[in-house]
């Protein structure tokens, strides 16, 4: 608990810093949201509706707030693919009960829900179009005032394990509610990434790219350049910045 606080009071010290209210205990969000009102610091909850504690801490803290208007509210779904529906359903259970525990503050805090869907395991078996699932999953916040979008930048969950069998080569553009993947079936060639930049460039979709940092890699591979600005882009790890550029890029050229 003291190092809770101690996190708030370190924040309040800092213009513009939000810390993240600590879900831990009733008795240690009291406190951090004690010393959120005495510096007038705005916090963040980041809440898991799936996990009942954190939803039931995250409504205390809420209702507790001097200046909620200033606050904000995070409910991270996770990933979503092939899981919509039930996430969907956690999230609707989730705000019901913040807004039945957090009476008035409810209406006040900035809210957003985030998710992810692109794939953690395998692009092998799945569609070279493949739908952003986590666009679905904000239908379930409508109803509980506004609830702002947000997303895992195209960047999945890694897994303990990935990477233990090797890699296809792929190269990912995005595109509105969609990926378009470009894979190659030859495990862990470097040589594929080439092939692949080549075949994206002259699909149908390359003309409603996004033009980014991305998108200007994935043409100078395609020209022939396998290092650019300093990096190879022939193992996965360096092709997910080019991922998370072109969603990041979408994303801000759409606000």
């Amino acid at each position: 608990m003291t190092g809770s606080v101690s996190w708030i009071r370190m924040a309040s010290a800092h213009a513009g810093m939000v810390p993240v209210v600590r879900l831990v205990s009733a008795e240690a969000v009291t406190a951090q949201i004690e010393a959120a009102n005495a510096s007038g610091i705005a916090v963040a909850f980041r809440v898991d509706p799936e996990d009942q504690l954190q939803v039931g801490l995250a409504g205390r803290g809420l209702s507790a707030l001097r200046q909620p208007g200033s606050a904000f509210l995070i409910l991270d779904a996770g990933a979503v693919r092939n899981r919509v529906s039930s996430a969907s359903a956690a999230t609707e259970s989730a705000l019901r009960s913040l807004r039945n525990a957090s009476g008035e503050s409810f209406q006040h805090v900035r809210k957003a829900l985030v998710s992810g869907s692109f794939p953690s395991s395998s692009l092998r078996d799945l569609p070279r179009l493949l739908p952003m699932e986590e666009r679905l999953s904000m239908n379930a916040s409508q109803a509980h005032g506004q609830v702002e979008y947000g997303d895992h930048a195209s960047l999945p969950k890694r897994s303990a394990r990935s990477g233990s069998n090797g890699w296809f080569p792929h190269v990912d553009l995005t595109l509105d509610g969609h990926w378009r993947i470009e894979l190659e079936e030859r495990n862990s060639d470097r040589t594929g990434y080439g092939r692949c930049a080549l075949a994206t460039v002259a699909s149908g979709e390359w003309k409603s790219r996004t033009e980014c940092w991305g998108t200007s890699v994935v043409k100078k591979v395609a020209d022939g350049s396998t290092t650019v600005d300093g990096v190879k882009f022939v193992v996965p790890a360096a092709w997910l910045s080019v991922r998370a550029n072109q969603h990041i890029s979408r994303f801000a050229r759409d606000r």
